[in-house]
């Protein structure tokens, strides 16, 4: 007779048999279901298609083919998606959003967002917004009020999609709010309000003229930098001298953006900001006049190769190769003095930049204006071992002479830098 060990032992090798057994069963059960599903609401969402599109092409909506009922999940769904797909183009939106509130999509989401599960009314909110729903958005404007952060952010995705500049207005105003409590990521404000483009502008310079939060000015000057909105630039202006840092980066940024045109002539007004005593200040004003090709920046700029900060380094190489005329001589110019660290900081800017290829092109023409200048700088960056590029092009370039030139720089001695020629 067996022990009560042995038996022990044995209902717990059955029981675990029986338990992995019944775990990739279900699991097997669960795959085939879904992918019958998957296939149903393929099949369905095919046929949805070709009824929606005979909806669309009559003069009028006659919905009766493709009326269908919530209890009927798998085909509302199909439905749903193929109107879902139409609704971004413009030609069918205003007909498509018609046909949502008709068969009741509009009501029946609108009624999920009074449930408690946080998943179906982010969900419900997610699909009003989708439907662009304008209707909603009072509804929508409460969900922003909400303790839970996922709502939240979704409730200001979905009413930047509908356009609404009544919710626009409600966003703003519970911004200072939201932001206090850590209830929205100030990435995803700034994207959401950017997709507004200029339909939302005007009610976003509002805001911020009336506004004494620097967050809530910074925020603005960053939307309005993603577009050409002519009537901001007084007050884009006006902040280049802001005390708050922040709100003199974006002022910077969107300077050469909601107006080039009459920037341009404007734009020594950033020349200030070069010295600024905050770095990103300095970067956003050295990228901006780069974007701008405003040419007198070029000594300003060229200073900023020398910066503490390796960010402000790099984007003012960055900013003169932009410039373009006379950079060549900016670089050659700051590569004379004897430090051995910035030089290298500079040259592994330059080599980051396409100024490389132009320092490599002008090797071709012994006469031209900057060839000497051109072969010094490389000749410095081979000094300092900066040769991966020259060798690469030296294998690859089609110019003989060329080719030739970088070999003489590339397997020469070790080179004089321009401080010590000088």
């Amino acid at each position: 007779m067996a022990s009560p060990i042995v038996i022990v032992l044995l209902v717990v090798i059955v029981l675990t048999v029986g338990a992995i057994t019944g775990f990739f069963a279900v699991t097997v059960f669960r795959r085939i279901n879904a992918r019958r599903r998957y296939q149903r609401l393929d099949r369905e969402r095919k046929v949805f298609r070709e009824a929606v599109a005979r909806v669309l092409a009559a003069p009028d909506l006659r919905l009766d083919e493709i009326r269908v009922s919530p209890r009927e999940k798998i085909r509302w769904q199909a439905l749903e998606d193929v109107l879902l797909d139409l609704i971004p183009k413009e030609e069918y939106r205003e007909r498509v959003k018609e046909i949502f509130r008709q068969l009741g999509y509009i009501a029946y989401y609108e009624n999920r967002l009074r449930r408690r599960s946080v998943i179906d009314r982010a969900a419900a909110i997610d699909r009003l917004g989708g439907m662009r729903s304008e209707a909603s958005v009072e509804h929508l404007i409460r969900m922003l009020d909400s303790k839970n952060s996922e709502l939240v952010s979704g409730a200001v995705r979905a009413i930047t999609r509908i356009r609404s500049m009544e919710g626009l207005r409600a966003i703003l105003g519970r911004l200072p709010a939201l932001r206090a409590s850590n209830l929205i990521a100030q990435k995803l404000v700034e994207a959401s309000l950017a997709k507004l483009g200029r339909d939302g502008a005007p009610v976003l310079l509002q805001h911020a003229r009336g506004s004494e939060d620097p967050e809530m000015v910074a925020l603005v000057l960053e939307v309005i930098s993603n577009f050409e909105f002519p009537e901001a630039l007084p007050f884009v202006i006006d902040r280049l001298r802001d005390g708050n840092p922040e709100v003199r980066a974006k002022a910077a940024k969107a300077f050469g953006k909601v107006d080039p045109r009459r920037a341009g002539p404007q734009a020594e007004l950033l020349l200030p900001m070069l010295e600024d005593p905050v770095w990103y200040v300095r970067l956003q004003a050295a990228k901006t006049l780069g974007s701008m090709k405003h040419t007198p920046a070029r000594a300003g700029v060229g200073r900023l190769l020398l910066d503490d900060k390796w960010q402000v380094r790099g984007t003012a190489a960055t900013a003169l190769v932009s410039i373009g005329e006379g950079v060549i001589d900016i670089f050659w110019q700051i590569l004379k003095q004897n430090d051995r660290y910035a030089n290298e900081s500079i040259c592994e800017e330059i080599g980051k930049t396409e100024l490389i290829r132009r320092l490599i092109d002008n090797l071709a023409v012994p006469a031209a204006a900057d060839h000497q200048k051109s072969r010094e700088v490389l000749e410095t960056m081979v000094s300092l071992r900066f040769t991966a590029q020259l060798e690469e092009a030296m294998a690859s370039d089609p110019r003989p002479h060329v080719r030739s030139e970088l070999a003489r720089i590339l397997e020469g001695p070790p080179a004089e830098t321009p401080s010590e020629r000088a």
